[in-house]
């Protein structure tokens, strides 16, 4: 059967498999290969603090053909550096240090460092005059279908960019520390603020990715002190958490001014608590430095919740006590169906008890620990221990169940074995 003559809905489930490129390349054969390759090509838009990407993000919402088709707004979390549209010789050595990328005459290295000057500009003068809000908002009254926000920590480049990009030091890349994750002032805020002042109920998931560690790809990593929120902007937050029913957050543990760090966990908290409607929670924070004086951060971020239709749990970089995860399991028994613990720190007790909550007192089908360890014992210095050292202290396996419904949690000591 030749493939054009194949059902329409069998050609948009295939074409869902291409990307964009061919995609679009796709969509230039025939007018029933066009309508078919549009559902996947315009599901997912990119938003961000700049007006060639709003202007896009514009376009398509206007479009009654391509404004059903949207159903997730990833929003591209990389920035114009202040320091280096500040300092033309921190842009110059920073530049300097990227093959390829300062060479020319020196007229023509300042005149690629002015350029990228007009564009920070451009996005911060977006972020205080009302453009970027009220962009978005009248966008999302355009696109009913979204239901998913992802924060994206990398650079998104459009082909409309490609001009005013070529020869600039890439966003997100930056001599400061602080520019590497986000503050109370990162645009991603704005449309928090644009869901609210557009009423737009229909976001089900809030996905924030995980940054990485390649130098290659820098990104500005989300970061808890975005939820330094005033009195209004908690109130759209809100509006937002309340409707969630999947959150899946990789979030760095680093606030602007370290004195506020109790206050913004407590308003992440409070945001977290808010989650009525919860299915499915992804929490992995990172840069939880601990090793001396280590506490507990599992209460601190609101996870002694009960969430009454939570079906999956994931934790990783946790540091809590056992009670605190046995008695979650505990709260959820009845609901959860699926848990994941990697890389998380007992301060107190051990996960031979977690583990018998999992296996006798739940209904979990699917559970995994993930190189656990136990910080509070009296005769182990954790501390002081070599990474080598560590691996003997690790925890590991997951739960088997049988046709017959017997369970038993497997060792990862065990499988080598």
């Amino acid at each position: 059967m030749s493939f054009d003559l194949l059902p329409s809905e069998l050609q948009i489930e295939i074409f869902s498999y291409l990307k964009g490129l061919h995609l679009k390349a796709v969509r230039a054969v025939c007018r029933a290969f066009r309508d078919n390759a549009e559902p996947t090509l315009f599901q997912c838009v990119t938003a961000a603090a700049r007006y060639q990407a709003l202007g896009a993000l514009q376009k398509i919402s206007l479009f009654p053909v391509f404004q059903k088709h949207v159903r997730e707004i990833v929003f591209d979390g990389s920035q114009y550096d202040k320091l280096l549209a500040r300092r033309e010789r921190s842009y110059h050595s920073l530049a300097a240090r990227i093959p390829n990328l300062e060479k020319g005459f020196q007229w023509q290295k300042r005149t690629r460092w002015q350029r990228y000057v007009q564009l920070y500009k451009e996005q911060e003068e977006m972020k205080t005059d009302g453009i970027l809000v009220h962009t978005l908002s009248r966008a999302l009254d355009w696109m009913p279908n979204v239901s998913c926000i992802t924060y994206s920590p990398h650079p998104h480049h459009l082909p409309t960019e490609a001009k005013d990009m070529k020869g600039l030091v890439q966003r997100s890349l930056s001599d400061s520390p602080k520019s590497d994750y986000t503050s109370s002032k990162h645009p991603f805020r704005q449309l928090i603020a644009a869901l609210y002042l557009s009423q737009f109920a229909g976001i089900r998931e809030l996905r924030a990715d995980y940054v990485g560690e390649s130098i290659a790809n820098p990104g500005t990593e989300f970061a808890i002190g975005i939820f330094n929120l005033d009195e209004s902007e908690m109130v759209a937050a809100e509006f937002l958490f309340q409707g969630l029913e999947k959150l899946v957050l990789n979030m760095a543990l680093k606030v602007s001014d370290k004195a506020t760090f109790g206050e913004v966990t407590d308003k992440f908290a409070t945001l977290l608590r808010s989650s009525t409607c919860l299915q499915h929670l992804h929490l992995h924070p990172t840069h939880w430095k601990s090793e001396v004086g280590a506490q507990p951060v599992f209460a601190r971020l609101g996870l002694q919740t009960t969430w009454p239709k939570l079906q999956t749990l994931s934790l990783k970089g946790i540091f809590a006590n056992e009670k605190d995860l046995s008695d979650m399991i505990k709260r959820h028994k009845k609901t959860l169906t699926n848990v994941k613990f990697s890389k998380c720190s007992l301060l107190d007790g051990l996960w031979a008890d977690i583990v018998d909550e999992v296996v006798y007192g739940s209904q979990i089908r699917q559970f995994v620990l993930d190189r656990g360890n136990e910080r509070g014992l009296s005769y182990l210095n954790y501390a002081s221990l070599t990474t080598w050292e560590r691996d003997f202290w690790k925890y590991e396996g997951h739960l088997e169940v049988a046709k017959d419904d017997e369970r038993r949690f497997v060792s990862a000591e065990a499988l080598v074995a």
